[in-house]
């Protein structure tokens, strides 16, 4: 009795047919037959019914069901305590980030978490709706404003935010500063399109705001950086502590009108949060969330610029 052939066992067992868990698996058909059978042979009873229609379990299959998976499962945990020896962190850690996380956070998180772990190779993704990749075999997801739906995850918060409409000083001198929502839908906007948000801002006191923005995109890092540049108002995150990460002076338009709470988390599958090298990346974003990373990004990114 071998874990390929109980392996074998079971995948033909959950499939129901040879045909679907060869399909399933990517082994032939004939080698899933050939383990079964030696099977068979070693615990001395016939364990699946082969027909027309698929398989049938008999009573000997029942009874080694239960007990297979088990040993499958322990052997599957080993194997992931043994690929990780010791104290040293290693193999490949995949994260997908929201489109917008601008080069300097993009680089502040690559070192950082290469300085931490040095052992571990870091693959980061970057997109438009990171709820919409959820199962799409990453070990951590960062969603910033969309909780994520139910399902086999472990989600902690990173950080809650202010968003907030958002100037530089330059624009608020040559444009003047608007008091009145009547005034704001006046001057040049620019939205930051981020996933599953309208063309209009959240009012404080209720209600949405419908605009007519000059600029719309999903890159928030892209829509900051117009805002430095004196091209408009924008709804962004406010927190101070990203504010050493775009390098630009930007003042707080409307403060008591317009604006939210947005909530940034992680989210890692169950079947990966078993994985020491996915605990260890998200106790680094619990460390990011907190500002204890964030500060260090932040004094490299005010160090040097970006094209």
């Amino acid at each position: 009795m071998t874990l390929n052939e109980l392996r074998a066992f079971i995948t033909v067992l959950e499939a129901g047919s040879f045909i679907a868990a060869s399909e399933a698996s990517g082994v032939s058909r004939s080698t899933l037959r050939t383990r079964i059978d030696e099977l068979e042979k070693s615990v001395g009873s016939a364990l699946l019914v082969r027909g027309s229609g698929g398989v049938e379990v008999t009573e000997a299959g029942r009874l080694l069901e239960s007990g297979a998976r088990a040993l499958v499962r322990d052997a599957e945990r080993l194997k992931t305590r043994l690929s990780e020896p010791g104290d040293e962190l290693i193999g490949e850690v995949h994260i997908v980030l929201p489109l917008g996380a601008g080069p300097p956070l993009q680089r502040g998180i690559a070192m950082a978490l290469h300085q931490r772990y040095p052992g571990l190779r870091l693959r980061l993704e970057f997109s438009p709706d990171p709820v919409a990749e959820l199962g799409s075999g990453a070990d951590l997801y960062v969603l910033f404003g969309t909780p994520p739906p139910e399902g086999p995850y472990r989600t902690f918060v990173l950080m809650r935010t202010p968003m907030r409409l958002l100037a530089s000083p330059a624009y608020l001198e040559r444009r003047g500063r608007p008091s009145t929502l009547e005034e704001l839908v006046e001057h040049e906007l620019l939205h930051w399109r981020g996933p599953n948000q309208e063309t209009s801002w959240p009012l404080l006191t209720g209600g949405m705001l419908p605009i007519e923005p000059w600029f719309s995109c999903p890159n928030l890092y892209t829509v900051r950086l117009l805002v430095a540049a004196g091209q408009g108002i924008a709804l962004l995150p406010a927190n101070p502590r990203l504010n050493g990460l775009f390098g630009d002076d930007v003042e707080v338009v409307l403060p008591e009108l317009v604006g939210w709470e947005a909530t940034a988390r992680a989210v890692l599958l169950e079947d990966r949060a078993r994985l020491r090298r996915t605990r260890a990346a998200a106790q680094f974003f619990r460390d990011l969330g907190d500002g204890t990373v964030l500060a260090g990004i932040g004094k490299r990114a005010g160090a040097g610029t970006d094209a």
